[in-house]
């Protein structure tokens, strides 16, 4: 049998169809071995990227953990800025932001599951200063961090990285996003990911995990099998305003999941999102920074396009019940 369920965060529906797990080929190959060959992003091959904007380095040792820099290939063109406080036509920003790559690791790793959790840690202190300095610019609307890993996710290179875009205008599905969770605040007064968060662990059957500050769901709605979401518990719109005490327990549940992830599926690709508030100077008490990882077990076909509308083989309660279920991991 068939269930249609609704996500109240994203706004999506998608249909849940595990009777189509005994379909052929219904799950894909989409696991990524690591290959030999020259890697850019390697420690020693700093000179075969664009200059960096910004370096990450441990306590004591020399070598550095983490790399920010241009991206070489960039979606959007950095031009030349607006002049601040004259805003131009819309047509001038079209294609206009920045798009800049976070270089994860210096040794060839491909997974944060891979990695110590300071070289974490110190990732994830890296997404909050380059959106928090893209923020205070002026001249950009909105920021999303996003990582691709594996080819049949985007990766083009399979060194652990992760990428920083922002754009001069709102991404039209953001914009309705945003309206549904203003409105949701405002007959609530409650953020829509505080409710949905509420319900999810009043229930327990799709929680994979909690710690003091955060929790990591698979969705009652989840568009793809071994979908997860992770939501601070306490409301904050932005994730660049994190308390710097808490980055070493995100750090460490991340990478959990992550691990968690591929031990069930056998290392698939997959895509992870961090969502944060506009950069405009309004409140955004209704934001709910979150981040979503999207596993590619599943290919988006016809009807997926055609209608937005996923189709998942996979039950939310029983992918975070495999995903719960102990493991061991390394320090």
């Amino acid at each position: 049998m068939s269930e249609y369920r609704h996500d109240p965060v994203n706004g999506h529906w998608v249909i849940l169809a595990d009777n189509r797990s005994d379909r052929p080929d219904e799950y894909i190959e989409t696991g990524w071995e690591r290959i030999s060959e020259a890697c850019p992003f390697c420690e020693g091959n700093e000179g075969e990227t664009p200059p960096e904007i910004a370096r990450y380095a441990p306590r004591r040792g020399r070598t550095w953990l983490a790399r920010v820099v241009p991206n070489k290939y960039p979606a959007v063109a950095p031009g030349a800025r607006p002049p601040i406080g004259r805003p131009p036509p819309l047509e001038a920003l079209e294609g206009y932001g920045v798009h800049e790559v976070v270089i994860e690791s210096p040794r060839h790793l491909v997974s944060w599951s891979e990695m110590p959790i300071e070289g974490v840690r110190l990732t994830c202190r890296a997404y909050q200063e380059r959106l928090a300095h893209l923020r205070r610019r002026g001249d950009l609307v909105y920021g999303v961090v996003f990582k691709n890993v594996g080819p049949a996710a985007g990766a083009s290179i399979e060194h652990v990285h992760g990428q920083v875009l922002a754009t001069a205008l709102l991404p039209p599905p953001i914009a309705v996003r945003l309206a549904h969770w203003r409105e949701g605040y405002h007959e609530a007064g409650r953020t829509v990911v505080s409710r949905w968060l509420d319900d999810e662990r009043r229930d327990g059957a799709r929680v994979v995990a909690e710690t003091r500050h955060f929790a990591a769901v698979c969705p009652f709605a989840s568009r793809v099998p071994y979908e997860v979401r992770i939501a601070p518990l306490e409301p904050m719109p932005y994730y660049e305003a994190i308390p710097a005490g808490w980055l070493g327990e995100l750090a460490s549940l991340l990478r959990d999941v992550v691990r968690r992830i591929e031990r069930a599926s056998a290392r698939a690709a997959y895509n992870l999102i961090i969502h944060t508030a506009p950069f405009d100077a309004g409140p955004h008490d209704h934001f709910h920074w979150h981040i979503e990882i999207l596993p590619r077990l599943t290919r988006a076909a016809g009807f997926e396009w055609g209608t937005g509308c996923f189709i998942n083989p996979l039950l939310p309660e029983t992918a975070a019940s495999r995903l719960r279920a102990p493991h061991r991991t390394k320090p």
